[in-house]
């Protein structure tokens, strides 16, 4: 079971996390920033709709599997707890 504190931290980081995404967005960073054209690379050679298709078909997927996992058993809602976490840490490297 996830305690209250880590649910509100985690509701907390939310609205954080977008509002730094949105700074990203408006700041042109996608432009600069070699790890997001590495990962995003593949993409440049589809047309628009094909690559607005695909990358939308894909977060499906994750969050399809992400929402089954969820719902399966308490220990994978610890687990996938662990994804944010990296994934916030990971946002660390351009402070």
């Amino acid at each position: 079971m996830i305690s209250k504190k880590l649910k509100a931290i985690f509701a907390i980081s939310i609205p954080v996390f977008i509002a730094h995404g949105l700074e990203e967005y408006f700041t042109g960073f996608y432009n600069i920033d070699g790890i997001s054209r590495f990962v995003f690379s593949p993409f440049e050679t589809m047309t628009i709709p094909q690559a607005t298709f695909l990358l939308f078909q894909i977060m499906i997927w994750f969050v399809l599997i992400g929402s089954f996992l969820l719902i399966t058993n308490e220990k994978w809602q610890l687990r996938f707890m662990i994804v944010p976490g990296l994934i916030y840490i990971f946002e660390l490297h351009h402070i």
